[in-house]
């Protein structure tokens, strides 16, 4: 929709008056919608709202889990990948003091993707194994990230068919879950990287298509 930034931007004043309580999903998935605006600067003015509210209020663990993810999300699109791993490290440190784990897959997502991104391979890989055995009881949504980060681990490695497998089990699953925009954008990218590797162009350019239209 055209007047999606619009309905944002409402959202984002409308959640000043949430409970507390409330606030902590909708701070974290309004800065995830401002950076697929390319609004770096929006999303880190709701961060900084955030870190205010963390000053002023006495905090439940799962706020401030999900702050740390927040501040890590913006970190890593931003490439400040040693702020993405601080707060990352927050984020595990809270998590195994409250055990709170419910989150776990969501925090070590933030970790693998910012060092998918500085090209920190190895250190990917641990996390990743992680990643496996919390989302493998859960499946969905959060299956579907984990094999995506797989295919896109596999990718840069340059096992192009171990890659391929994984990101169409991450397209499956995807299309379960209803087409989560951010996934399917990303999953569609990456087949069509994958494929073009595996010098299978035409059906590389009907994924490239797809990203497109979403």
């Amino acid at each position: 929709r055209t007047d999606a930034r619009a309905w944002l931007d409402r959202a984002v004043v409308l959640s000043e008056h949430l409970p507390l309580a409330m606030q902590t999903g909708s701070r974290f998935m309004t800065e995830i919608y401002y950076l697929w605006f390319g609004d770096f600067a929006a999303a880190s003015t709701v961060l900084a709202q955030f870190s205010r509210l963390a000053r002023s209020q006495r905090w439940n663990p799962i706020t401030e889990i999900f702050f740390h993810v927040t501040a890590a999300c913006l970190a890593w699109y931003d490439s400040d990948f040693d702020l993405c791993r601080m707060h990352v490290g927050k984020a595990r440190e809270l998590a195994n003091a409250s055990g709170i784990h419910v989150y776990d897959g969501l925090v070590l997502s933030q970790e693998v993707f910012c060092e998918l991104h500085s090209g920190n391979l190895d250190a990917a890989e641990g996390p990743l194994e992680e990643m496996d055995l919390f989302t493998e009881r859960l499946g969905g949504i959060h299956r579907s990230q984990y094999e995506l980060l797989v295919a896109w681990f596999k990718f840069l490695r340059g096992d192009l068919e171990q890659a391929f497998e994984h990101v169409h089990r991450a397209n499956s699953l995807t299309v379960t879950a209803g087409r989560p925009m951010f996934l399917d954008g990303i999953a569609q990218i990456l087949t069509a990287h994958i494929l073009f590797g595996l010098a299978r162009g035409a059906e590389a350019t009907r994924y490239c298509s797809r990203a497109m239209e979403i």
